[in-house]
């Protein structure tokens, strides 16, 4: 996670989908979105928004069961973005598994609201 979330703020596109296994799904704000639709819609405004603002995220909370995990997170974000002000926290669960050695995101869920 911290890898994928890394390459999102540098801005490398490739390395944070090289995270991201081919039957990843993405959950935000009621929306599923497959990897594909994650990658051409989706990543591109995480990425500038990682640009912008700056996070404070709390511990990964990691639980492991075989070759799958979970972790959950919480991020404070305080700031502007594209020239509005910004002030929320969002929740992340992400599921991963392992698949020859490496881990792969499977899942990610995230969910906000308003400080």
């Amino acid at each position: 996670m911290e890898a994928f979330y890394g390459a999102m703020k540098t801005g490398d596109k490739a390395a944070a989908m090289q995270n991201i296994a081919p039957d990843a799904v993405f959950l935000e704000s009621g929306k599923l979105e497959t990897r594909a639709e994650y990658e051409s819609s989706h990543l591109p405004a995480d990425i500038e928004f990682e640009r912008q603002v700056t996070g404070k995220r709390s511990p990964w909370q990691v639980k492991f069961d075989g070759d799958t995990a979970w972790g959950i997170a919480t991020t404070e974000f305080n700031g502007t973005f594209d020239g509005s002000p910004v002030n929320f926290v969002s929740a992340q669960l992400a599921v991963l598994t392992r698949v020859n050695g490496n881990w792969q995101i499977r899942s990610i869920h995230w969910s906000s609201r308003r400080l």
